[in-house]
């Protein structure tokens, strides 16, 4: 019989059992059962065929002794006993009935057989022992005459014909214990190695049940931290301010993985140290109220993962050589600094501590390090967007500064400007025309803007009937603005490229004026005269003199 551990049991419960003492306790019930059903029309047939009432008394108590056995709880050994007692009287029986003539042989050395069965070998002999001492005692007595055997039909017999007759049941006895014996301790060899190989399955399927429990707690943590990685990336590329993104990154970092410190450095302009930009813990605070920074490969850790451009782990601080020992941050006891590259540049270095030792495993390397690469792309994507910015600004300036020359230039210093009344159209002769009644509720006023800086302004006056402005009403009139303005400015573009394309022609009439002579004065007195008929030049002068007195001149 084999008992397996269920999934609610462990294997210090419940261990394997493959007993060759319950196939015994099964093979003696199944010999009682056998016996009791068997026994019953015999011992009917005995009740109606033998006159002798004792016989069959004791037939009758025997059977009922058999039952109590069978059917009620006793030990073991006492139905085994019982069970060979009966087999061990129906041989004796037989014995002194029929002598050696009869089957009572078979009843001695089922008695034998079944001793060694039901116990063991050692019992086995001791059931030879017996039966060949009763066949010896009675022997003994029916050769001497001192017994007469019951059946008076059957011989006596002589010693040699006992003695062939205990011969013949020692070599049964002996075959009969031996192969039983050796059926036993095959079988109980069996048993060890099925037991020894059912604890092995069990051992490995408890171990196979560790090392899953362990490597789906390594994945969920793995995927954890990835999943925390990502988060962190995600809301950094979702900042557009160095400052505010650095803060968010080192805090979340601190926050999600339980760290106790994390810090950025930036590299310097010269790319000879890394300046802390952002801490998450009190003492990364004093850190960078003082400026703190690290001469790159040169000083702690961060200096190294720096200089190597890879990430460089202290599972133990103290026997670091490398260990920057940092009294703003006393209980570091594992560290580990991730280079920030970009295209092969490096642009910082991410810095996170632990209370703990060895704190940081290959895995947790490998997603701090992918966490360390998007929060890089991340800065820098950040620092092009400061920059973009700036030269947006800067070009926005030059070009409000350059609208503001060219239409100073294009008006000069007088303003211009017209108004319309129920008179007709008319020009605007001073600055103050154009916001006159500025105070009416009744008038609007519209700036004309173009690049950031106003040119111009549109005031419009209702009647005093009429209803006030409303926002629909100013926000059209913006729009029509904005047209106006491009149109002004087309013109002024337009005007400049005549302008623009006149000088061109002029010049290129020079040219061809003067390449029509070749004599010196005749060009110069060409260059007077055409230079001359240039709108508001009233005199012109072109002379030349030798090299060495321009040199004296100067």
């Amino acid at each position: 019989m084999s008992t397996f551990i269920t999934p609610n049991q462990s294997p210090e419960q419940e261990k394997p059992v493959f007993s060759y003492q319950q196939r015994q306790e099964q093979f003696l019930r199944t010999i009682l059962y056998a016996t009791c059903i068997f026994g019953l029309p015999a011992l009917i047939v005995s009740a109606l065929t033998n006159k002798n009432n004792l016989a069959v008394g004791v037939d009758i108590g025997v059977y009922v002794v058999l039952l109590l056995v069978t059917f009620f709880r006793f030990p073991y050994w006492m139905k085994a006993v019982v069970l060979l007692s009966l087999i061990y009287a129906l041989g004796f029986v037989g014995l002194t009935e029929t002598g050696i003539w009869a089957d009572s042989r078979l009843f001695f050395l089922g008695f034998i057989a079944m001793a060694t069965l039901l116990f063991s070998a050692t019992a086995g002999i001791v059931a030879a022992i017996i039966s060949f001492a009763s066949i010896a005692v009675v022997g003994q007595l029916v050769i001497s005459g001192q017994f007469m055997l019951i059946n008076p039909s059957v011989a006596a017999g002589d010693l040699g014909t006992w003695s062939a007759y205990s011969l013949g049941l020692l070599i049964l006895a002996v075959l009969i214990v031996g192969t039983i014996n050796a059926f036993q301790k095959e079988f109980e060899t069996v048993r060890k190695r099925t037991t020894e190989y059912l604890q092995t399955l069990i051992d490995g399927q408890s171990g196979l049940e560790e090392r899953v429990e362990e490597r789906t707690q390594e994945l969920n943590q793995r995927s954890s931290q990835l999943e925390a990685a990502a988060q962190i990336a995600r809301a950094a590329a979702e900042v557009h301010d160095l400052k505010e993104l650095l803060d968010s990154v080192v805090h979340q970092i601190t926050a999600r993985f339980g760290f106790y410190h994390a810090g950025i450095f930036l590299t310097d302009s010269a790319t000879q140290n890394v300046v802390l930009a952002s801490a998450s813990s009190e003492g990364g605070q004093r850190m960078l109220a003082r400026g703190h920074k690290l001469e790159i490969g040169r000083q702690g850790i961060v200096g190294f993962a720096a200089y190597q451009k890879r990430s460089r782990v202290a599972q133990d601080v103290g026997a670091d050589e490398a260990f920057f020992n940092n009294p703003d941050l006393p209980d570091t006891h594992s560290e580990v600094a991730l280079p920030l590259i970009v295209q092969n540049r490096l642009i910082g270095v991410l810095d996170i501590q632990s209370q703990e030792e060895n704190a940081f495993s290959l895995d947790d390397v490998y997603a701090l390090q992918t966490m360390a690469d998007q929060i890089a792309m991340a800065i820098e994507n950040t620092r092009l967007i400061e920059r973009s910015r700036t030269a947006i600004q800067d070009l926005e300036a030059i070009s409000a500064s350059g609208t503001t020359i060219a239409w100073k230039n294009q008006l000069g210093n007088q303003a211009r400007g017209y108004t319309y009344t129920i008179l007709g159209v008319d020009p605007i002769a001073d600055k103050k025309g154009a916001s006159r009644s500025s105070g009416n509720e009744k008038t609007i006023r519209v700036s004309l803007n173009l690049r950031g800086k106003e040119i111009g302004t549109i005031s419009l006056q209702r009647k005093e009937n009429d209803s006030t402005w409303t926002t629909t009403d100013k926000e059209m009139l913006e729009r029509i603005a904005t047209q106006i303005v491009l149109a002004l400015e087309n013109a002024r573009l337009l005007e400049e490229s005549q302008r623009n394309a006149a000088r061109e022609q002029t010049v290129s009439e020079f040219s061809s004026h003067f390449s029509h002579s070749l004599d010196v004065d005749t060009l110069l007195q060409n260059a007077v005269r055409e230079i001359h008929r240039l709108p508001q030049v009233s005199e012109v002068s072109v002379f030349i003199k030798p090299a060495d007195e321009t040199r004296n001149s100067e």
